[in-house]
């Protein structure tokens, strides 16, 4: 498990290389694991952060398609995290489903601007759906939402 961001926080890559690119952002590394469990095995390219702001750090350096947001976390919560992402150049591409046990009502007031809310606790046949349709939905299929430069096809070699 390698260090990232904040003292303590946690952060995996479950790395297929073959599909979309999730980030799962969540502070209880149980439902970390077994989220990134379910979304690697159908094929998604699944990194986590266990904190806000590693997430944030980690997206200024790396592509993603889907963010897969808790609410409810310490010091940076999933509202900040959410407005961070939009304000990163192609940030409005990148697709963030929030969760939290909170009313979704409460969870809009502070960030409006996610694209699907998952109710606490939720079904994983729920979430693969709600992650299908928005990866398919803006034509993600492993490219970039985020605004940068793309490797050649052959790596730059002529």
């Amino acid at each position: 498990m390698q260090q990232s961001g904040e003292a303590g926080a946690r952060h995996r890559d479950i790395s297929s290389g073959r599909g979309p690119i999730v980030l799962i952002v969540d502070d209880e590394e149980v439902i970390v694991v077994v989220l990134a469990l379910v979304l690697s095995s159908e094929g998604y390219d699944v990194h986590t952060q266990s904190s806000g702001a590693g997430a944030v750090e980690w997206l200024r350096g790396h592509d993603c398609d889907l963010v897969l947001l808790d609410f409810m976390m310490p010091g940076m919560d999933g509202g900040a995290v959410g407005d961070a992402v939009r304000a990163l150049p192609g940030g409005a591409r990148v697709a963030i489903v929030m969760s939290s046990a909170l009313p979704e009502r409460r969870v809009r007031e502070r960030f409006p601007g996610y694209d699907a809310f998952l109710q606490k606790p939720y079904e994983m046949e729920h979430l693969l759906m709600v992650v299908e349709h928005l990866t398919a939905l803006q034509g993600r299929n492993g490219t970039n939402g985020l605004d940068r430069p793309e490797a050649p096809p052959n790596g730059g070699r002529p």
